[in-house]
């Protein structure tokens, strides 16, 4: 059966729901994640799926539910080749964003650089790259020193005196990908801008620091504010490829559960 994955715009966010067709012909879908209710309040809805073995997307209408499957239809033109790696997964957390003019990207594309060096050579980012080579009774202790470790920086950022920019916004993530993010603003932002953004990713035993300039390419008004789709113009390739594997590890994580019996 072929994976289907719906974002589901609210008036603050985007809910990611993974299903299975069961009936592609009529785009009929099934998960434990589903429910009516979800859609009540949607005020678009966007489909992800695979024709063979490439990516195709499009927006769709929730119609009806037949027992346990889910039915809708295609309302869009059905975009065809999107890549692998704008592929995005949910993360709820926070970036800091900061608008730049052209004049100041080459100033910025130096901090970036400066400051993934040193997100780099962390005591838990020399420990994701060794654990999976060790011993079970090594990774065993390296998970240990990775937790101590991560505790550690969340203690040190709550008593430490903190840089205030007063030009940075903190905004709220909803997703993240290897070539970009989405986030929800409650103001509108300008387009024409560059975006510097820092992120911090933070979820069970994984942390992900990255340090990136951006574009807006998406703009959806919602009651509530905004909802900004960007896209990477310049971050670190490791970085990159840290995003790139915690996207795959959550994506392989949320289809096993939404998908089992």
């Amino acid at each position: 059966m072929n994976k289907v994955i719906l974002k589901v715009y609210q008036p603050e966010d985007v809910k990611t729901v993974y299903a299975m067709f069961v009936d592609e012909r009529n785009f009929g879908i099934k998960s434990n994640s589903l429910s009516e209710d979800l859609f009540m309040d949607s005020l678009k809805i966007n489909a992800l799926w695979y024709e063979g073995d490439v990516l195709v997307g499009a927006d769709v209408e929730y119609t009806r539910k037949d027992k346990d499957i889910y039915y809708f239809k295609i309302t869009s033109k059905i975009e065809k080749g999107l890549k692998r790696e704008h592929y995005r997964i949910d993360y709820k957390g926070n970036y800091y964003i900061k608008l730049i003019d052209m004049d100041s990207v080459s100033e910025f594309k130096r901090l970036i650089d400066r400051k993934s060096i040193q997100a780099k050579t962390t005591m838990s980012n020399k420990i994701k790259n060794i654990i999976q080579k060790e011993t079970t009774n090594m990774q065993y202790v390296l998970r240990f020193l990775l937790e101590i470790d991560l505790k550690l920086d969340a203690i040190l950022e709550m008593v430490g005196d903190k840089e205030v920019d007063l030009d940075f916004m903190l905004v709220d993530a909803i997703d993240i990908s290897g070539g970009g993010l989405s986030f929800f603003s409650p103001e509108q932002i300008n387009k024409d801008l560059y975006l510097y953004i820092e992120g911090d990713i933070r979820e069970a035993m994984n942390r992900v620091k990255f340090y990136a300039l951006g574009k807006i390419v998406t703009e959806f008004k919602t009651p509530k504010g905004y909802i900004y789709g960007v896209e990477f113009k310049y971050i670190d390739y490791e970085l990159r490829e840290d995003i790139i594997k915690f996207v795959f590890e959550k994506d392989r994580e949320l289809i096993k559960k939404a998908l089992q019996s």
